[in-house]
């Protein structure tokens, strides 16, 4: 994702080979999920997915480390750290 740090927003670029359902959770550092986003049968090509820092409630977070997971079919599956600062 970029910028890492971010505040307020931060973007994420994937590439998909074959059309394809797609997750995109964050998590807490504790692991609590504070958002997710999932869309079905998306068309092969180049994508940029904006995580606002905002929960499911769209209630900004507060400053600190957040985890997320995005998914792309049965085969791939990728999680890291990003950190909103405020």
């Amino acid at each position: 994702n970029y910028p890492n740090p971010f505040n307020p927003s931060t973007k994420l670029d994937f590439s998909l080979p074959v059309n394809s359902d797609i997750s995109f959770k964050v998590y807490s550092i504790t692991g609590i999920e504070v958002y997710s986003h999932a869309q079905k049968d998306v068309l092969m090509g180049k994508y940029t997915l904006t995580w606002n820092g905002k929960d499911h409630h769209g209630r900004s977070l507060s400053s600190g480390i957040y985890l997320y997971e995005f998914k792309a079919g049965d085969k791939f599956h990728h999680t890291k750290k990003m950190t909103l600062l405020k």
